[in-house]
């Protein structure tokens, strides 16, 4: 059995082990929420990597931004995809394509139309696709 979960692969292992582990070393009911807490913590670590894809290039003397956004964008990725958006120097171009996610949060789309008025003051030119629009509610 160990043997068939190592050959699925390390994100399939590694939880599975530290459960195993834990069980061994405690008891039934410990290890499993020993391991349940670590398949958690390896979900979130994985879906806040996996929000966006951004590609960047230079069009002469302009900076463009392309951010892809996943087909699942939850409240997990808000801060990195603040971040991202942040460090935009003036006078760039940002793209961001919403329109292969299926859902988006709310939290994500509210930084996104919190940036609009950002990148309206710092003269980056913004395109949404896919971004619907709505009213925020303010900094939380």
């Amino acid at each position: 059995m160990i043997r068939s979960v190592y050959k699925l692969g390390r994100e399939q292992f590694i939880p599975f082990i530290v459960t195993v582990i834990a069980i061994l070393f405690t008891d039934l009911l410990i290890g499993v929420v020993i391991g349940v807490a670590y398949s958690a913590y390896f979900i979130f670590k994985n879906t806040y990597r996996a929000g966006f894809i951004l590609d960047t290039k230079n069009e002469g003397q302009i900076r463009h931004y392309y951010f892809r956004l996943a087909i699942n964008v939850s409240f997990i990725n808000k801060k990195k995809l603040k971040d991202e958006l942040e460090k935009i120097p003036d006078y760039s171009m940002v793209d961001i394509d919403g329109s292969h996610s299926v859902y988006i949060d709310y939290d994500v789309i509210e930084v996104i139309n919190e940036f609009k008025v950002k990148a309206h003051h710092k003269h980056i030119g913004l395109q949404l696709k896919g971004i619907p629009d709505v009213e925020t509610i303010g900094t939380h």
